[in-house]
């Protein structure tokens, strides 16, 4: 899915960035990798349902910016 420009200025915003920092401070390792007995760090936090499949604005910053929406990844996984 391309990212359109509500996502791109989102992912660059300074509530992203903190929320970013904050989901990967409270869980430094990559949740899939756990699930399968491997120990790697968490790099990417990832969005389980994708924001660009959201309509509106809002409802791409309802995504984006939800806890419950987010995973921390490692790159391999996260790719």
């Amino acid at each position: 899915m391309a990212k359109d420009k509500d996502y791109k200025r989102m992912i660059h915003s300074a509530r992203w960035l903190k929320l970013r920092r904050e989901v990967l401070t409270a869980r430094p390792l990559c949740v899939r990798c756990e699930a399968e007995g491997r120990l790697r760090s968490a790099v990417e936090v990832h969005h389980v349902v994708p924001v660009e499949r959201a309509l509106t604005r809002e409802a791409k910053e309802r995504l984006m910016f939800d806890r419950h929406n987010l995973l921390q990844l490692c790159n391999d996984c996260h790719v």
